[in-house]
C-alpha cells in the first residue's frame, strides 16, 4: 500500500476507500487511516493530525480531493500528484495562493525519471534493499491468467484489488513461478499525508 518507514519521525496519515485498506494501510505502518471518501478532506487530514495541518501529501486521486488536500497543507508543505484515479482533474493551481501560503504542488510522471541516466538504478536498489532488510513489506495482490486479463483490468478500474494484479501464463501457475507478465504497484486511490511532529 505504499506505506514504508520514514527516515524522519513522521506521523503517517493514509487514506483508503475501504476499511479492509485502510486496516491494512494501519498494519503496514500508519499512524491513522481516513476513509478517502470523506465528504471534506481538508478537515478529515487536519482531524487526523490533531487539528493541525500537513507538511506532505501524496495524491493520486484527483478532483475535490486534491483540492482539499492543498488546502490542507501546512506553511511550506508539499503536495506531489502522481495519478487521478478518479478521472476528474482538480482545479487549477493559483501561484498567488501558493506563494501566501507557502506551498509546493508538483507532478511526477515516472516516464521522465526513466530518461535520467541512474537516476531508476539507485532508486530500485534502494528500494530492494528496504524490502532484504525487512524494513519494507510487498503486499501481493490479485493474480489472473492471461485469458482474464479483461477481468484484471476491470478490477483496478473498480478499485476492487487491495494492492497490485500479476498476470500469470498457466505453465506458471502451474509451477508456481514468481514471474509475472505485468504489476501495478500503485493502489486505486491510496495517498499518504505526513505531519511533522512541531505540527502533531
Amino acid at each position: 500500500m505504499g506505506i514504508s518507514p520514514c527516515r524522519a519521525r513522521l506521523s503517517t496519515i493514509a487514506t483508503a476507500s475501504s476499511a479492509d485498506k485502510r486496516q491494512l494501510a494501519l498494519d503496514l505502518g500508519a499512524d491513522v487511516a481516513v476513509d478517502a471518501n470523506a465528504e471534506n478532506m481538508t478537515d478529515a487530514l487536519r482531524e487526523a493530525n490533531n487539528g493541525q495541518r500537513v507538511d506532505v501529501v501524496l495524491d493520486m486521486t484527483g478532483g475535490r480531493i486534491t483540492n482539499e488536500s492543498v488546502a490542507a497543507l501546512a506553511p511550506f508543505g508539499r503536495l506531489a500528484f502522481y495519478g487521478m484515479a478518479n478521472r476528474q482533474p482538480p482545479n487549477p493551481v493559483q501561484p498567488a495562493s501558493l506563494m501566501s501560503h507557502l506551498t509546493t504542488v508538483a507532478g511526477l510522471w515516472l516516464v521522465h525519471a526513466m530518461r535520467v541516466p541512474g537516476l531508476m538504478v539507485g532508486l530500485l536498489d534502494e528500494l530492494f534493499g528496504l524490502v532484504a532488510a525487512g524494513q519494507l513489506r510487498a503486499v501481493p495482490g490479485g493474480e489472473y491468467g492471461l485469458a482474464e486479463v479483461r477481468r484484471a483490468h476491470e478490477d483496478l478500474r473498480a478499485r476492487r484489488s487491495v494492492y497490485g494484479s500479476s498476470l500469470r501464463s498457466r505453465a506458471e501457475r502451474r509451477s508456481g513461478s514468481s514471474r509475472s507478465r505485468f504489476a501495478s504497484s500503485f493502489p486505486a486511490r491510496t495517498r499518504k499525508a505526513k505531519s511533522r511532529s512541531r505540527h502533531a
